[in-house]
Protein backbone atom coordinates (compact mmCIF):
# COMPACT_ATOMS: atom_id res chain seq x y z
CA UNK A 1 0.00 0.00 0.00
CA UNK A 2 1.41 3.12 -1.34
CA UNK A 3 1.44 6.21 0.59
CA UNK A 4 1.05 8.30 -2.69
CA UNK A 5 -2.13 5.82 -3.82
CA UNK A 6 -6.12 6.41 -2.96
CA UNK A 7 -6.43 3.12 -0.75
CA UNK A 8 -3.92 4.59 1.42
CA UNK A 9 -5.46 7.67 1.41
CA UNK A 10 -8.79 5.41 3.01
CA UNK A 11 -6.77 3.57 5.07
CA UNK A 12 -4.85 6.50 6.87
CA UNK A 13 -8.63 8.30 7.04
CA UNK A 14 -10.32 5.34 9.11
CA UNK A 15 -7.38 4.97 11.45
CA UNK A 16 -7.40 8.56 12.39
CA UNK A 17 -11.07 8.15 12.54
CA UNK A 18 -11.05 5.22 15.14
CA UNK A 19 -8.41 6.82 17.29
CA UNK A 20 -10.19 9.79 17.34
CA UNK A 21 -13.26 7.85 18.44
CA UNK A 22 -11.85 5.42 20.69
CA UNK A 23 -10.03 6.90 23.75
CA UNK A 24 -8.75 3.80 25.69
CA UNK A 25 -4.91 3.09 25.06
CA UNK A 26 -5.19 -0.68 25.01
CA UNK A 27 -8.08 -0.80 22.23
CA UNK A 28 -6.18 1.73 20.12
CA UNK A 29 -2.74 0.13 20.65
CA UNK A 30 -4.08 -3.19 19.23
CA UNK A 31 -5.74 -1.38 16.58
CA UNK A 32 -3.27 0.03 15.47
CA UNK A 33 -1.21 -2.91 15.72
CA UNK A 34 -4.27 -4.50 13.69
CA UNK A 35 -3.96 -1.75 11.18
CA UNK A 36 0.26 -1.89 10.37
CA UNK A 37 -0.21 -5.64 10.50
CA UNK A 38 -3.15 -5.28 7.43
CA UNK A 39 -0.90 -1.88 5.63
CA UNK A 40 1.77 -4.67 5.19
CA UNK A 41 -0.67 -7.95 4.40
CA UNK A 42 -1.38 -5.47 1.82
CA UNK A 43 1.80 -5.23 -0.09
CA UNK A 44 3.07 -8.28 0.70
CA UNK A 45 0.50 -11.07 1.03
CA UNK A 46 1.06 -14.15 3.38
CA UNK A 47 5.37 -12.77 3.97
CA UNK A 48 3.57 -10.82 6.61
CA UNK A 49 4.48 -13.84 8.71
CA UNK A 50 8.12 -12.08 8.52
CA UNK A 51 7.24 -9.71 10.17
CA UNK A 52 5.89 -12.02 12.96
CA UNK A 53 8.96 -14.06 12.88
CA UNK A 54 11.42 -11.09 13.60
CA UNK A 55 9.00 -9.38 16.24
CA UNK A 56 8.55 -12.93 18.23
CA UNK A 57 12.43 -13.40 17.74
CA UNK A 58 13.93 -10.61 19.19
CA UNK A 59 11.33 -10.28 21.92
CA UNK A 60 12.48 -13.36 23.74
CA UNK A 61 16.06 -12.98 22.75
CA UNK A 62 15.64 -9.70 24.09
CA UNK A 63 14.26 -10.88 27.55
CA UNK A 64 16.95 -13.91 27.64
CA UNK A 65 19.98 -11.49 27.26
CA UNK A 66 18.59 -9.03 29.55
CA UNK A 67 17.86 -11.99 32.35
CA UNK A 68 20.93 -13.86 31.77
CA UNK A 69 23.43 -14.10 34.24
CA UNK A 70 26.15 -15.00 32.43
CA UNK A 71 28.28 -12.94 29.27
CA UNK A 72 28.60 -16.53 27.58
CA UNK A 73 24.62 -16.80 28.02
CA UNK A 74 23.93 -12.82 26.80
CA UNK A 75 26.41 -13.57 23.79
CA UNK A 76 24.47 -16.81 22.92
CA UNK A 77 21.14 -15.71 23.40
CA UNK A 78 22.16 -12.04 20.99
CA UNK A 79 23.98 -14.79 18.51
CA UNK A 80 20.49 -16.10 17.90
CA UNK A 81 18.70 -13.08 17.26
CA UNK A 82 21.77 -11.75 14.70
CA UNK A 83 21.64 -15.46 12.78
CA UNK A 84 17.29 -15.70 12.80
CA UNK A 85 17.33 -12.26 11.37
CA UNK A 86 20.41 -11.80 9.43
CA UNK A 87 19.38 -15.47 7.87
CA UNK A 88 16.10 -14.63 6.92
CA UNK A 89 17.37 -11.12 5.28
CA UNK A 90 20.55 -12.84 3.64
CA UNK A 91 17.64 -15.64 2.31
CA UNK A 92 15.32 -13.33 0.54
CA UNK A 93 17.89 -10.62 -0.43
CA UNK A 94 21.37 -12.46 -1.11
CA UNK A 95 20.36 -15.56 -2.66
CA UNK A 96 20.44 -15.05 -6.36
CA UNK A 97 23.43 -12.04 -5.95
CA UNK A 98 25.36 -15.32 -4.44
CA UNK A 99 24.25 -17.26 -7.49
CA UNK A 100 24.76 -14.53 -10.24
CA UNK A 101 28.29 -14.35 -8.26
CA UNK A 102 29.14 -17.54 -7.95
CA UNK A 103 28.36 -18.60 -11.82
CA UNK A 104 30.31 -15.58 -12.64
CA UNK A 105 33.72 -16.35 -10.58
CA UNK A 106 32.78 -19.49 -12.22
CA UNK A 107 33.38 -18.39 -15.59
CA UNK A 108 36.54 -16.64 -15.17
CA UNK A 109 37.97 -20.16 -14.67
CA UNK A 110 36.45 -21.72 -17.57
CA UNK A 111 33.68 -23.43 -15.79
CA UNK A 112 29.72 -22.97 -16.47
CA UNK A 113 27.98 -23.73 -14.01
CA UNK A 114 24.68 -22.46 -15.00
CA UNK A 115 23.43 -22.51 -11.04
CA UNK A 116 19.43 -21.49 -11.83
CA UNK A 117 18.28 -18.42 -10.27
CA UNK A 118 15.73 -19.25 -6.93
CA UNK A 119 12.53 -18.07 -7.61
CA UNK A 120 12.36 -15.91 -4.35
CA UNK A 121 9.99 -12.39 -4.04
CA UNK A 122 11.81 -10.22 -2.07
CA UNK A 123 9.58 -8.75 1.11
CA UNK A 124 8.52 -5.22 0.77
CA UNK A 125 10.98 -3.33 3.54
CA UNK A 126 12.72 -5.98 4.88
CA UNK A 127 16.10 -4.31 5.37
CA UNK A 128 14.39 -1.74 7.06
CA UNK A 129 12.38 -3.61 10.13
CA UNK A 130 15.66 -6.12 10.25
CA UNK A 131 17.58 -3.63 11.44
CA UNK A 132 15.04 -1.83 13.47
CA UNK A 133 13.92 -4.84 15.67
CA UNK A 134 17.80 -6.18 15.46
CA UNK A 135 18.23 -2.77 17.45
CA UNK A 136 16.36 -3.80 19.89
CA UNK A 137 18.04 -6.67 20.94
CA UNK A 138 21.52 -5.18 20.36
CA UNK A 139 20.79 -2.18 23.06
CA UNK A 140 19.78 -5.21 25.67
CA UNK A 141 22.65 -6.62 25.37
CA UNK A 142 24.75 -3.47 25.57
CA UNK A 143 22.62 -1.91 28.61
CA UNK A 144 21.40 0.45 26.68
CA UNK A 145 18.09 -0.36 27.35
CA UNK A 146 15.70 -2.98 29.05
CA UNK A 147 13.33 -5.34 27.71
CA UNK A 148 9.80 -4.48 27.74
CA UNK A 149 6.99 -6.92 29.30
CA UNK A 150 4.72 -6.56 26.37
CA UNK A 151 4.77 -8.82 23.03
CA UNK A 152 1.66 -6.26 21.62
CA UNK A 153 3.67 -2.89 22.44
CA UNK A 154 7.24 -4.26 20.70
CA UNK A 155 4.96 -5.87 18.03
CA UNK A 156 3.25 -2.50 17.52
CA UNK A 157 7.04 -0.81 17.82
CA UNK A 158 8.34 -3.36 15.00
CA UNK A 159 5.12 -2.83 12.44
CA UNK A 160 3.76 0.88 13.64
CA UNK A 161 2.76 1.27 9.54
CA UNK A 162 3.97 5.15 8.91
CA UNK A 163 7.98 4.09 8.71
CA UNK A 164 7.59 0.07 8.48
CA UNK A 165 8.31 -0.29 5.11
CA UNK A 166 10.99 2.60 4.09
CA UNK A 167 12.32 4.09 7.45
CA UNK A 168 13.24 6.03 8.78
CA UNK A 169 14.53 3.18 11.31
CA UNK A 170 13.66 3.84 15.09
CA UNK A 171 15.22 3.10 18.00
CA UNK A 172 12.82 1.15 21.04
CA UNK A 173 14.72 3.43 23.39
CA UNK A 174 12.35 6.67 21.33
CA UNK A 175 9.33 4.80 20.23
CA UNK A 176 8.35 2.26 23.11
CA UNK A 177 8.21 5.13 26.07
CA UNK A 178 5.24 6.93 23.62
CA UNK A 179 3.69 3.73 24.13
CA UNK A 180 3.12 3.84 27.55
CA UNK A 181 0.14 7.13 27.40
CA UNK A 182 -3.26 7.30 25.15
CA UNK A 183 -3.22 8.51 21.95
CA UNK A 184 -4.34 12.63 21.68
CA UNK A 185 -4.90 13.76 18.23
CA UNK A 186 -4.48 17.44 18.97
CA UNK A 187 -4.52 20.39 16.94
CA UNK A 188 -1.08 21.40 17.01
CA UNK A 189 0.44 18.01 16.49
CA UNK A 190 -2.47 17.36 13.31
CA UNK A 191 -1.63 20.55 11.81
CA UNK A 192 2.28 20.04 12.28
CA UNK A 193 1.84 16.71 10.77
CA UNK A 194 -0.52 17.37 8.03
CA UNK A 195 2.36 20.29 6.96
CA UNK A 196 4.55 17.62 6.31
CA UNK A 197 2.20 14.96 4.62
CA UNK A 198 1.60 17.53 1.94
CA UNK A 199 4.86 18.38 1.87
CA UNK A 200 6.61 14.64 1.60
CA UNK A 201 3.86 13.65 -1.02
CA UNK A 202 4.49 16.95 -3.56
CA UNK A 203 8.61 16.00 -3.09
CA UNK A 204 7.56 12.82 -4.00
CA UNK A 205 4.61 13.14 -6.68
CA UNK A 206 5.31 16.44 -7.97
CA UNK A 207 9.24 16.84 -8.28
CA UNK A 208 10.53 12.90 -7.58
CA UNK A 209 7.95 11.46 -10.52
CA UNK A 210 8.58 13.85 -13.06
CA UNK A 211 11.88 13.40 -12.77
CA UNK A 212 11.79 10.35 -13.21
CA UNK A 213 10.19 10.35 -16.24
CA UNK A 214 13.44 11.63 -17.81
CA UNK A 215 15.80 9.82 -15.20
CA UNK A 216 14.29 5.99 -16.48
CA UNK A 217 14.89 6.53 -20.19
CA UNK A 218 18.11 8.07 -20.27
CA UNK A 219 19.88 5.33 -17.61
CA UNK A 220 17.95 2.64 -19.76
CA UNK A 221 20.95 3.42 -22.16
CA UNK A 222 22.95 6.66 -21.28
CA UNK A 223 25.10 5.34 -24.16
CA UNK A 224 22.59 6.75 -26.60
CA UNK A 225 23.32 10.38 -25.73
CA UNK A 226 26.83 12.26 -27.10
CA UNK A 227 29.15 13.96 -24.90
CA UNK A 228 29.32 14.86 -21.26
CA UNK A 229 26.22 17.24 -20.49
CA UNK A 230 23.60 14.34 -20.73
CA UNK A 231 25.51 12.84 -18.48
CA UNK A 232 25.83 15.41 -15.75
CA UNK A 233 21.97 16.54 -16.25
CA UNK A 234 20.88 12.59 -16.00
CA UNK A 235 23.45 12.31 -12.44
CA UNK A 236 22.07 15.69 -11.10
CA UNK A 237 18.50 14.46 -12.26
CA UNK A 238 18.54 11.48 -10.49
CA UNK A 239 20.54 12.66 -7.23
CA UNK A 240 17.28 15.28 -6.80
CA UNK A 241 15.03 12.28 -7.86
CA UNK A 242 15.95 9.68 -5.20
CA UNK A 243 16.27 12.49 -2.91
CA UNK A 244 12.93 14.02 -3.07
CA UNK A 245 11.49 10.44 -3.35
CA UNK A 246 13.08 9.16 -0.33
CA UNK A 247 13.14 12.53 1.96
CA UNK A 248 9.37 12.79 1.02
CA UNK A 249 8.43 9.31 2.44
CA UNK A 250 10.59 10.17 5.41
CA UNK A 251 8.41 13.27 5.27
CA UNK A 252 5.25 11.44 5.39
CA UNK A 253 6.09 8.81 7.51
CA UNK A 254 7.20 11.38 10.55
CA UNK A 255 3.91 13.26 9.57
CA UNK A 256 1.50 10.77 10.04
CA UNK A 257 3.40 9.49 13.38
CA UNK A 258 2.69 13.29 14.55
CA UNK A 259 -0.46 13.87 13.88
CA UNK A 260 -0.84 10.82 16.35
CA UNK A 261 1.35 12.16 18.63
CA UNK A 262 4.76 10.19 18.04
CA UNK A 263 7.64 12.03 17.43
CA UNK A 264 10.42 10.52 15.48
CA UNK A 265 13.61 11.76 15.02
CA UNK A 266 14.74 14.05 11.61
CA UNK A 267 16.06 11.24 8.39
CA UNK A 268 17.24 14.32 5.95
CA UNK A 269 19.03 17.33 6.88
CA UNK A 270 19.60 19.35 3.60
CA UNK A 271 22.23 17.19 3.08
CA UNK A 272 23.61 18.89 -0.52
CA UNK A 273 24.71 21.30 1.78
CA UNK A 274 27.18 19.55 2.90
CA UNK A 275 31.14 20.60 3.55
CA UNK A 276 32.72 17.09 3.22
CA UNK A 277 31.80 13.36 2.73
CA UNK A 278 31.81 12.99 6.44
CA UNK A 279 29.50 15.68 7.22
CA UNK A 280 27.47 14.55 4.09
CA UNK A 281 26.61 11.02 6.12
CA UNK A 282 25.32 12.36 9.28
CA UNK A 283 22.55 14.60 7.12
CA UNK A 284 21.49 11.86 4.40
CA UNK A 285 19.73 8.45 6.00
CA UNK A 286 20.11 9.67 9.36
CA UNK A 287 18.79 6.96 10.77
CA UNK A 288 20.53 4.48 8.87
CA UNK A 289 23.67 6.33 9.46
CA UNK A 290 23.71 5.93 13.22
CA UNK A 291 22.55 2.59 13.14
CA UNK A 292 25.85 1.99 11.35
CA UNK A 293 27.91 3.60 13.66
CA UNK A 294 26.63 2.70 17.12
CA UNK A 295 25.99 -0.99 15.78
CA UNK A 296 28.98 -1.71 13.68
CA UNK A 297 31.59 0.93 13.48
CA UNK A 298 31.74 1.60 17.37
CA UNK A 299 31.47 -2.02 18.22
CA UNK A 300 34.25 -2.50 15.94
CA UNK A 301 36.64 -0.06 17.35
CA UNK A 302 36.00 -1.21 21.39
CA UNK A 303 39.48 -2.64 21.09
CA UNK A 304 41.66 0.25 21.45
CA UNK A 305 42.22 3.14 18.80
CA UNK A 306 44.69 2.16 16.12
CA UNK A 307 45.08 3.96 12.50
CA UNK A 308 44.62 0.92 10.66
CA UNK A 309 41.71 -0.69 12.88
CA UNK A 310 39.87 3.02 12.01
CA UNK A 311 40.32 2.78 8.14
CA UNK A 312 39.45 -0.66 7.96
CA UNK A 313 36.59 -0.43 10.40
CA UNK A 314 35.51 2.88 8.03
CA UNK A 315 35.93 0.27 4.90
CA UNK A 316 33.85 -2.76 6.56
CA UNK A 317 31.29 0.28 7.82
CA UNK A 318 30.61 1.91 4.24
CA UNK A 319 31.31 -1.93 2.16
CA UNK A 320 28.13 -3.23 4.39
CA UNK A 321 26.12 -0.13 3.48
CA UNK A 322 26.33 -0.38 -0.24
CA UNK A 323 24.84 -4.15 0.28
CA UNK A 324 22.35 -2.92 2.59
CA UNK A 325 21.04 -1.01 0.06
CA UNK A 326 21.01 -3.04 -2.94
CA UNK A 327 22.05 -6.98 -3.57
CA UNK A 328 24.66 -5.97 -6.47
CA UNK A 329 28.08 -5.32 -7.23
CA UNK A 330 27.33 -2.17 -8.30
CA UNK A 331 25.76 -0.84 -4.90
CA UNK A 332 28.99 -2.60 -2.93
CA UNK A 333 31.54 -0.60 -4.88
CA UNK A 334 29.18 2.68 -4.14
CA UNK A 335 29.12 2.24 -0.55
CA UNK A 336 32.87 1.38 -0.14
CA UNK A 337 33.54 4.38 -2.87
CA UNK A 338 32.31 6.69 -0.30
CA UNK A 339 34.10 4.83 2.63
CA UNK A 340 37.35 5.36 0.09
CA UNK A 341 36.00 9.29 0.43
CA UNK A 342 35.62 9.66 3.70
CA UNK A 343 39.64 8.32 4.40
CA UNK A 344 40.61 10.11 1.96
CA UNK A 345 38.78 12.95 3.54
CA UNK A 346 40.72 12.40 7.03
CA UNK A 347 44.19 12.20 5.52
CA UNK A 348 43.90 14.65 3.82
CA UNK A 349 42.59 17.38 6.28
CA UNK A 350 45.76 19.03 7.64
CA UNK A 351 47.09 19.36 3.87
CA UNK A 352 44.23 20.90 2.92
CA UNK A 353 44.04 23.21 5.93
CA UNK A 354 47.34 24.42 4.98
CA UNK A 355 46.83 25.01 1.36
CA UNK A 356 43.30 26.85 2.40
CA UNK A 357 45.97 29.13 4.48
CA UNK A 358 48.42 29.45 1.67
CA UNK A 359 46.13 30.31 -1.01
CA UNK A 360 44.01 32.64 1.08
CA UNK A 361 41.02 31.04 0.66
CA UNK A 362 40.78 30.56 4.38
CA UNK A 363 40.43 34.51 4.78
CA UNK A 364 37.02 34.19 2.35
CA UNK A 365 35.09 31.80 4.48
CA UNK A 366 31.86 31.96 2.29
CA UNK A 367 34.06 31.09 -0.78
CA UNK A 368 35.77 28.64 0.96
CA UNK A 369 32.58 26.54 1.89
CA UNK A 370 30.99 27.09 -1.61
CA UNK A 371 34.18 25.27 -3.15
CA UNK A 372 33.83 22.50 -0.41
CA UNK A 373 29.62 22.13 -0.68
CA UNK A 374 30.46 21.97 -4.49
CA UNK A 375 33.21 19.11 -4.20
CA UNK A 376 31.31 17.18 -1.59
CA UNK A 377 28.18 17.20 -4.27
CA UNK A 378 30.41 16.64 -7.13
CA UNK A 379 31.88 13.58 -5.23
CA UNK A 380 28.25 12.31 -4.44
CA UNK A 381 26.27 12.96 -7.24
CA UNK A 382 29.49 10.52 -9.22
CA UNK A 383 29.00 8.01 -6.82
CA UNK A 384 25.43 7.38 -7.79
CA UNK A 385 26.31 6.81 -11.51
CA UNK A 386 27.60 3.34 -10.42
CA UNK A 387 24.68 3.10 -7.93
CA UNK A 388 22.17 3.77 -10.49
CA UNK A 389 23.62 2.18 -13.33
CA UNK A 390 23.85 -2.16 -13.06
CA UNK A 391 25.90 -2.46 -16.78
CA UNK A 392 29.92 -2.43 -16.08
CA UNK A 393 29.60 -1.31 -19.95
CA UNK A 394 27.20 1.74 -19.12
CA UNK A 395 29.06 2.71 -15.71
CA UNK A 396 32.86 2.74 -17.29
CA UNK A 397 31.13 4.92 -20.37
CA UNK A 398 29.25 7.20 -17.98
CA UNK A 399 31.63 8.05 -15.49
CA UNK A 400 34.32 8.42 -18.10
CA UNK A 401 32.00 11.24 -19.58
CA UNK A 402 31.99 12.85 -15.95
CA UNK A 403 35.09 13.18 -15.33
CA UNK A 404 36.50 14.38 -18.77
CA UNK A 405 33.74 16.71 -19.46
CA UNK A 406 33.08 16.73 -23.59
CA UNK A 407 31.61 19.60 -24.24
CA UNK A 408 32.66 19.94 -27.91
CA UNK A 409 28.98 20.05 -29.83
CA UNK A 410 27.50 21.33 -27.45
CA UNK A 411 24.46 22.40 -28.85
CA UNK A 412 23.93 19.02 -30.23
CA UNK A 413 23.90 17.42 -26.76
CA UNK A 414 21.50 19.44 -25.25
CA UNK A 415 19.70 19.36 -28.58
CA UNK A 416 19.22 15.08 -27.53
CA UNK A 417 17.95 16.27 -24.32
CA UNK A 418 15.30 19.18 -25.11
CA UNK A 419 12.68 19.26 -26.29
CA UNK A 420 11.37 15.98 -25.15
CA UNK A 421 12.37 15.83 -21.17
CA UNK A 422 11.43 19.79 -20.90
CA UNK A 423 8.66 19.39 -17.75
CA UNK A 424 11.27 16.92 -16.31
CA UNK A 425 14.00 19.28 -16.14
CA UNK A 426 11.93 22.27 -15.39
CA UNK A 427 11.10 20.44 -12.45
CA UNK A 428 15.14 19.54 -11.58
CA UNK A 429 15.53 23.54 -11.71
CA UNK A 430 12.62 24.19 -9.81
CA UNK A 431 13.80 21.59 -6.94
CA UNK A 432 17.42 23.84 -7.15
CA UNK A 433 15.52 27.01 -6.49
CA UNK A 434 12.98 26.04 -3.69
CA UNK A 435 16.28 23.52 -2.03
CA UNK A 436 18.54 26.34 -1.63
CA UNK A 437 15.56 28.95 -0.34
CA UNK A 438 14.24 26.72 2.17
CA UNK A 439 18.31 25.83 3.05
CA UNK A 440 18.43 29.97 3.86
CA UNK A 441 14.83 29.53 5.76
CA UNK A 442 15.33 26.91 7.49
CA UNK A 443 12.04 25.17 9.47
CA UNK A 444 9.65 26.29 6.59
CA UNK A 445 7.15 23.62 7.29
CA UNK A 446 6.85 24.11 11.05
CA UNK A 447 6.55 27.58 10.62
CA UNK A 448 3.69 27.01 8.42
CA UNK A 449 2.51 25.09 11.14
CA UNK A 450 2.74 27.34 13.70
CA UNK A 451 0.86 30.39 11.97
CA UNK A 452 -3.10 30.57 12.16
CA UNK A 453 -5.36 28.58 10.92
CA UNK A 454 -6.25 30.65 7.48
CA UNK A 455 -2.10 30.79 6.75
CA UNK A 456 -2.62 26.58 7.14
CA UNK A 457 -4.95 26.21 4.71
CA UNK A 458 -3.50 28.09 2.21
CA UNK A 459 -0.62 25.99 2.47
CA UNK A 460 -2.69 22.86 2.21
CA UNK A 461 -4.61 24.04 -0.50
CA UNK A 462 -1.65 24.97 -2.39
CA UNK A 463 -0.29 22.01 -1.94
CA UNK A 464 -3.04 20.07 -3.11
CA UNK A 465 -3.05 22.17 -6.10
CA UNK A 466 0.22 21.21 -6.67
CA UNK A 467 -0.98 17.49 -6.52
CA UNK A 468 -3.45 17.72 -8.73
CA UNK A 469 -2.09 19.64 -11.75
CA UNK A 470 1.60 18.67 -11.95
CA UNK A 471 1.50 14.50 -10.49
CA UNK A 472 1.75 11.99 -13.03
CA UNK A 473 -1.22 9.89 -13.63
CA UNK A 474 -0.12 6.81 -12.62
CA UNK A 475 1.22 5.68 -9.28
CA UNK A 476 4.78 5.38 -9.01
CA UNK A 477 6.33 3.19 -6.39
CA UNK A 478 9.00 4.69 -3.97
CA UNK A 479 12.42 3.94 -5.15
CA UNK A 480 13.61 2.72 -1.76
CA UNK A 481 10.75 0.17 -1.98
CA UNK A 482 13.05 -2.54 -3.26
CA UNK A 483 15.89 -2.02 -0.36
Amino acid sequence: MLFNSVPFLYFAVVVLLFLLIVKTRKYQYLFLLFASYFFYYFSSGPLVVLLLFSSLLDFFCGKAIHDSKSDKNRKWYLAVSLIGNLGVLAFFKYTNFAIKTTNMVASWFGNDPHLPLAHIILPIGISFFTFQTMSYTLDIYFRKLKPTDSFLRFALYVSFFPQLVAGPIIRASDLLPQLDKPITITQENFKHGMALVMWGLVKKMVIADNIAAFVNVFFADPTAYPGSIPIIVGAIAFTIQVYCDFSGYSDVAIGLARIMGFHFPLNFDKPFFSKTIAEFWKRWHISLSTWFRDYLFMPLMRKGFTKTRLYISVLIVYFTSGLWHGAGWNFVIWGTLHGVFLLIGMATRDWRQRLAVKTKLSSFPRFHNLIKTLFTLYLFVLSLLIFRLYDPSYILYAVKKFIFVDFSGWSAQLGSLLPQFQVPLFFVIVFMIIHTLTYFKRGFVSSVAQKGYFEWTIYLTGMCLLLYFFSPTQTVQFFYFQF
